[in-house]
C-alpha cells in the first residue's frame, strides 16, 4: 500500500518523524512522508533524514506505483524511526513559484486562450511556455496588460485549497479541470485536484501556498518570443 503522502495535505509541513517500511541497501521507503519526489515541473525537496542523531542526506526518488523509493547516502536501521526534514526555504519558495505558474496559466488561459506547452521550477526562477491558438492571438498580446493581471490575482487573497478524487470520477470536473487528464499516467488511480477559488482549476501534485497573498510580491517578470505562437515567462522571486 503507497504510503501516506502528507506533501499533498500539508505544504507547510516540513519536519516529520515516522517509521520506516523497508530498506535495501541506501534505498528507504517509509511509512508516511513529506518529502516531494519531484514531477510536474518541480524538483525535489532538499531534504535530510534524521536517526540516532546521524543526518543522511536525500540524493533521489523515484515514484513507483505503490511506493515512494528514496536514495540516501547511507543506510538506514530499518528498525528505529526517523526524523525527516524539509529545507523550509526551498519548500517555501518553491510552493509559491507554482502556484504563481499555475496563476500565469489560468490568466493567459483567460486572456489570449493560451495552454501551457512546458513549465518548470528551479532553485532561482521559473518558468512557464505559454502556447496561442493563432500567431494574430499572440501579437494581441501586451506584456503590461498581462503582468498587472497578475498583479491584481497576487494582492487579492484567493484561497487554494487541495482535492484528491478517483480517475473514475474525474469526468465530473471536466468543465473545471485545465488540465489534460488523459496525459497523467494511467496507473494513478487517485488524482489530486488543485483550486485557486474561482480563477482556475488544475490536477496537480506539487506543493503549493494556501492563498496567494502569500506569494511575493518582489518579483521580476520577463517574456521572450519562442515561435510564431509561443511566448516564455519567466519570474523571479527577489529574497
Amino acid at each position: 500500500m503507497l504510503e501516506k503522502l502528507l506533501y499533498l495535505e500539508q505544504s507547510d509541513l516540513t519536519e516529520l518523524r515516522t517509521n520506516i517500511k523497508k530498506v535495501d541497501g541506501n534505498l528507504v521507503e517509509f511509512e508516511n512522508t513529506i518529502i516531494y519526489p519531484g514531477g510536474g515541473g518541480q524538483p525535489m525537496d532538499h531534504a535530510n533524514i534524521i536517526q540516532n542523531n546521524k543526518e543522511f542526506s536525500v540524493l533521489e526518488a523515484k515514484q513507483g506505483q505503490s511506493t515512494i523509493v528514496y536514495t540516501l547516502d547511507d543506510q538506514l536501521d530499518p528498525l528505529k524511526s526517523v526524523i525527516q526534514k524539509i529545507n523550509k526555504m526551498d519548500r517555501k519558495q518553491k510552493s509559491q513559484y507554482h502556484t504563481l505558474l499555475h496563476v500565469i496559466a489560468a490568466v493567459a488561459s483567460q486572456k489570449y486562450a493560451c495552454t501551457v506547452s512546458s513549465s518548470k521550477i528551479y532553485d532561482d526562477h521559473a518558468r512557464i511556455e505559454l502556447l496561442f491558438p493563432t500567431s494574430t492571438k499572440k501579437n494581441e498580446f501586451d506584456k503590461n496588460i498581462f503582468w498587472s493581471a497578475i498583479q491584481k490575482v497576487l494582492s487579492s487573497n484567493h484561497p487554494v485549497t487541495k482535492k484528491i478524487i478517483s480517475r473514475e470520477n474525474i469526468g465530473n470536473e471536466n468543465s473545471k479541470v485545465r488540465t489534460v487528464v488523459s496525459l497523467i499516467p494511467k496507473e494513478i488511480e487517485m488524482i489530486r485536484i488543485v483550486t485557486i477559488d474561482d480563477l482556475d482549476t488544475e490536477a496537480c501534485a506539487g506543493t503549493h501556498v494556501s492563498n496567494t497573498n502569500k506569494i511575493s510580491k518582489n518579483l521580476i517578470f520577463t517574456t521572450q518570443s519562442k515561435g510564431s505562437k509561443k511566448i516564455r515567462v519567466k519570474i523571479e522571486i527577489i529574497s
